[in-house]
């Protein structure tokens, strides 16, 4: 009986070290694609289909200006950023004639909204 009491109170009493919450970010890109086509955008979309945290928000063949939104990234950084979302045009095999205009990154949580 004292053995279990023992344990029973070892459990409780020993601190307990709790990881704090991973920090995630929720990023928007916006690029223009020079020469931009319904081609290329369906492989994107088809690219963008593929990734649940990953949204194709907004899309103008005409001027090939796109906005493509990442939640649940980890990275902060402008360059960090601009790589996934380049990754991302090249495995739609939209290469070239990419232009970065603006990136914006929001840090999520609690307390944010």
């Amino acid at each position: 009986m004292n053995l279990l009491l023992v344990s029973l109170l070892s459990l409780i009493l020993v601190p307990r070290t709790v990881a704090p919450p991973a920090v995630l970010h929720e990023a928007v890109v916006v690029v223009h694609v020079a020469d931009f086509n319904n081609e290329a955008l369906d492989r994107l979309a088809k690219e963008v289909g593929r990734s649940e945290t990953t949204s194709l928000e907004y899309a103008c063949v005409a001027s090939g200006v796109l906005v493509i939104q990442f939640r649940d990234v980890s990275v902060t950084d402008r360059g960090d950023i601009i790589a996934l979302a380049r990754k991302l045009l090249e495995q739609a095999g939209v290469s070239s004639g990419v232009e970065v205009l603006h990136v914006e990154v929001v840090t999520r949580g609690p307390g944010r909204c």
